[in-house]
């Protein structure tokens, strides 16, 4: 199986998903990526999805 930064959004806004954070390229070449191409890319994800959602809990707390 291979494995994807995808956690299931899959909704893409300005050619982004904003779930994975991959770009619809990434998401459509997926398959053909190597396997060192992928591991890059979800690296990338997951460090971009651990900024986002402390961007979200730091206007979660501005908001209070």
């Amino acid at each position: 199986m291979i494995e994807s930064p995808c956690v299931g959004v899959c909704t893409l806004i300005n050619d982004k998903c904003i779930g994975c954070t991959r770009t619809s390229d990434e998401i459509s070449n997926w398959l053909f990526y190597n396997d060192n191409d992928r591991k890059k890319i979800t690296k990338r994800c997951l460090s971009q999805m651990q900024d986002n959602k402390i961007n979200i809990k730091k206007n979660q707390i501005g908001n209070e």
